[in-house]
């Protein structure tokens, strides 16, 4: 199934570059956090005492992150592994995709590939689930349908790269079912159906040579009128 499998390998890079972009503003949001007064090597008071006109209590986790806390590298360092990651299963299945515009046939590596790459992918998606609920306001604040654009973001590209995984996974299973041999009781099934089949084929000539061999006979008869044929033919059929 090459052109099936062509299409697979593209979708899973345009799936990986839409986790890449998205995880690269995540990193470029982060770095926009405010720095943790603490941890700041000059002494002057920092002018931005009250980056959000909302009070702590009632801002996700991620917007009260600083900017050098330890929890702040902790996302930092993911968000950027996670990056980093999705890069490289761009660039591996980009790869693929080039060998196939080079009139080269996909073969079985290409399909582990992009299995193994669909399969990452997915793990990416469920990493940015959980990236999602340090974003996730309370219910009370702006109603249900408000959320942070950040938050909005993850949740698209990851339904996107799950909807993406499913659909892969169900062609995959149909695929690798074809080439699987079949059971014991599909066995038993196809013998008994051969055997069967056979049987009525035997059936089916030896009325076929019957009635080829009957018109043999009857045709000299008629051509000629020899009544001892004709009498010989109704004392058979008698």
């Amino acid at each position: 199934p090459q052109d099936s499998l062509q299409d697979w390998v593209r979708t899973g890079q345009g799936l990986a570059a839409q986790c890449a972009a998205l995880l690269q503003q995540l990193v470029w949001l982060l770095l926009c956090c405010p720095a943790d007064p603490q941890l700041r090597a000059d002494v002057r008071p920092s002018t931005l005492r009250h980056p959000s006109p909302l009070a702590p209590r009632c801002q996700p986790p991620g917007c009260l992150l600083r900017r050098g806390d330890a929890a702040w590298r902790q996302l930092h360092q993911r968000v950027a592994a996670m990056l980093k990651h999705s890069q490289s299963l761009q660039e591996e299945l980009g790869s693929v995709i080039q060998q196939a515009s080079g009139a080269v046939l996909l073969t079985w590596s290409s399909f582990s590939v992009c299995s193994s790459a669909m399969e990452q992918l997915a793990d990416v998606a469920g990493q940015m689930s959980s990236i999602e609920q340090l974003f996730t306001t309370a219910s009370s604040v702006g109603g249900t349908n408000y959320q942070p654009a950040v938050m909005q973001s993850l949740r698209y590209v990851r339904g996107q790269v799950e909807a993406g995984v499913t659909d892969f996974t169900a062609w995959k299973t149909q695929l690798l079912f074809l080439d699987q041999p079949p059971s014991d009781q599909q066995s038993s099934f196809c013998s008994r159906f051969s055997a069967e089949l056979e049987t009525n084929i035997n059936k089916v000539l030896c009325a076929v040579q019957k009635l080829v061999k009957r018109r043999e006979r009857e045709l000299p008869a008629e051509q000629h009128g020899d009544p001892e044929l004709i009498q010989e033919e109704e004392e058979e059929e008698g």
